[in-house]
């Protein structure tokens, strides 16, 4: 077979170490693997997102040590693949709009290139509706940083016709691009990523990770494959730890066993809404639409209003994500504004126990969070308003509307299977595949072979490393910022003013459909 594998600055455990696994893998089966990498060409990138020095050094510091570990020696080559045509398409693509739903509904092609620069945005800056104006450089960016990636990739696929594709996670700007451009081409990809199981990695093939209908599908494949004598208690420690706070990424962590708000009444009917991160789904794609509300947020506030119109018994205690401690985006000021008889809200740093609200609650409301389906493992009624990974598994109500959802609040349910909860659970330790030369030994650190990536960077890297953390950072870094403009300049990316109150952009003005359905019709000419 042969294999391309496309690495583009993820340059930290367990990504890096991951992507070596693979590779090496392959090469034990006898398989042509070819390395696609970023060599600093990039003016921006998920990791280095203000093109400093140091990241850049970092980077190819740690690649040139995985190169070292793994045998034979594999091809590695840069991912930019441009003809004169591509270029000028990069140059003539320009994005106009004002907020982030013009964002998002851009596109090149096939190629959902909005959502995929969206998702990063967004994620950049914590907020579902973030204000564009400031962002503007980093928006025309990675733009045609993700732009150049598509049209790359597109030409290395004719030009090595490789049998399967390895792309990091799958979501963002030049990862998406990547897995678009396969499906273009008609070309086996799969998407990696990190596993909450330190032995294992997720892997998905010929979709997208986030997925609902792969995923719900995966989730039941991967408990018909498990060991009927054990998967139950093996899905069932997932929430058992989950509520011990022996989960990986402990978000719980700061809050009081057993401790309910000073407010909460025993004698009301209490729901207990679990938001979650607003901003982590808001620009996969169609799959996490929400059903009847615009969001979370506008769907809480409606849900309010109905109640206090009817003058409900119901209460709502709506405990904030804690992962959102610290954010100060829209939807978080939002709800920490609401002011009503009918609910409390919790803020994300309180000391509030989840679970504690959980158990004395009568049922759970939830828009995708995992609290979702640890409320049917507790056996709460689970009433879900939104789109998530357990929605097809007969653990929760699903309301079709806002009337239902009301109906339900006020109904009388009983808890739906546990069974629907071990399976998610089950699928949450066991997807994937397991490491065979990576030994994952915590969050962000491992070793792969036996050996620490950083122990075994060469010599010469370690000097540059030295010197690009030493006192010379500063000027160096405004070196690099011209290396970053020569690189923009060669991409055909446009330099925004700072000036972003009266900014236009640089260059005559291009009607980007006309230039966009001038560089199709080449393209088919060509072919």
């Amino acid at each position: 077979m042969k294999i391309l594998l496309y690495n583009f600055g993820d340059y930290f455990a367990p990504h890096l170490e991951t992507q070596a696994d693979l590779i090496q893998q392959h090469l034990d089966r006898g398989d042509d693997v070819i390395k696609l990498v970023c060599n600093s060409q990039m003016p921006i990138c998920r990791v280095n997102t203000e093109h400093r020095l140091m990241h850049c050094s970092l980077c190819l510091a740690r690649r040139a040590a995985i190169r070292g570990l793994v045998h034979p020696n594999v091809q590695e080559k840069t991912f930019l693949n441009l003809k004169v045509q591509d270029r000028k398409a990069i140059a003539d693509f320009v994005f106009d709009g004002t907020t982030i739903d013009d964002l998002k509904a851009l596109r090149f092609g096939e190629f959902d290139i909005g959502l995929a620069v969206a998702s990063t945005v967004i994620e950049e800056t914590r907020d579902a509706y973030p204000k564009l104006e400031p962002l503007r450089q980093q928006i025309s960016d990675w733009i045609g940083v993700s732009l150049a990636t598509y049209l790359s990739v597109l030409n290395t696929l004719e030009d090595e016709r490789p049998d399967c594709v390895y792309v990091f996670n799958g979501r963002r700007t030049y990862y998406r691009a990547v897995l678009r451009a396969c499906q273009a081409k008609n070309v086996d990809y799969a998407c990696h990523d990190g596993h909450r199981n330190l032995s294992r990695h997720t892997l998905v093939k010929n979709r997208l990770i986030h997925n609902i209908a792969g995923h719900c599908a995966e989730i039941e494949e991967v408990w018909q494959k498990g060991d009927p004598a054990t998967r139950f208690e093996t899905g069932s420690a997932f929430f058992e730890d989950q509520h011990k706070g022996r989960d990986l990424f402990k978000f719980a962590q700061s809050q009081q066993h057993g401790v309910l708000p000073e407010t909460w009444n025993p004698e009301r009917r209490n729901v207990c809404i679990f938001p979650g991160s607003e901003f982590e789904f808001a620009s996969i794609g169609d799959d996490f639409i929400y059903p009847f509300y615009e969001d979370q947020t506008q769907g809480i506030i409606r849900l309010i209003e109905s109640l206090e119109a009817a003058d409900s018994p119901i209460h709502l205690n709506i405990r904030l994500h804690p992962h959102l401690k610290g954010d100060d985006n829209s939807s978080v000021r939002k709800l920490l504004s609401i002011q009503s008889r009918k609910a409390t809200v919790i803020p994300p740093d309180s000391s509030v126990s989840s679970y504690a609200l959980l158990f004395a609650c009568e049922k759970t409301l939830t828009f995708g969070s995992t609290m979702g389906i640890e409320a049917v493992y507790w056996g709460k009624p689970s009433l879900m308003a939104g789109r998530c990974w357990y929605q097809t598994l007969g653990g929760t109500y699903n309301p079709a509307s806002h009337d239902e959802l009301i109906e339900m609040l006020h109904a009388d349910l009983v808890p739906k299977p546990k069974e629907a909860a071990v399976k998610y659970g089950y699928h949450q330790l066991c997807r994937g595949v397991e490491h065979v030369y990576y030994q994952r030994e915590g969050l962000w650190k491992g070793k792969f072979k036996g050996r620490d990536v950083d122990d075994a960077i060469p010599w010469y890297w370690r000097g540059v490393l030295k010197l690009t953390f030493s006192r010379l950072s500063p000027w160096l870094d405004s070196l690099w910022k011209v290396h970053q403009r020569y690189r923009r300049r060669q991409l055909g990316i446009q330099t925004i003013p700072k000036n972003y109150e009266n900014a236009k952009l640089i260059g005559a003005p291009v009607d980007r459909k006309q230039a966009e359905t001038e560089f199709f019709t080449q393209i088919e000419e060509a072919s």
